[in-house]
């Protein structure tokens, strides 16, 4: 297993239709390395199904010993999009929500973007 972080991009819509081929990414760069980035940076549309996804990834990887984070900043759609969605009120990761990605601490580190 690589020591070297690995940054997963992904542009565009983040949905449903695109689940399978991130699902496989995600999951190569959990296989391969020790600390795997997902970049949502250029995305411009996440559904229940991506947030679903990034928590999925986000628990595997706590699993494998593997540090998974999103990339900073996290932008405001995206953070709203979890909120809206009820995952910055959950606790639901198996070490009792203290690196939970969508916490309210989490949601607060969110940059601004010109596009939202």
């Amino acid at each position: 297993m690589s020591e070297e972080a690995t940054v997963v991009t992904i542009t565009g819509s983040f949905g449903i239709v695109q689940i399978e081929e991130a699902r496989t990414r995600l999951q190569d760069a959990l296989a391969s390395h020790r600390q795997v980035v997902l970049d949502l940076s250029t995305a411009d549309g996440i559904d229940l199904a991506g947030l679903q996804l990034v928590c999925a990834v986000h628990r595997a990887a706590l699993e494998a010993g593997v540090k998974f984070s999103l990339s900073l900043p996290i932008r405001s759609f995206l953070a709203d999009c979890a909120r809206i969605a009820g995952f910055s009120s959950l606790v639901a990761c198996d070490d009792g929500g203290t690196t939970c990605l969508w916490t309210e601490a989490a949601a607060d580190i969110v940059g601004e973007d010109a596009n939202d």
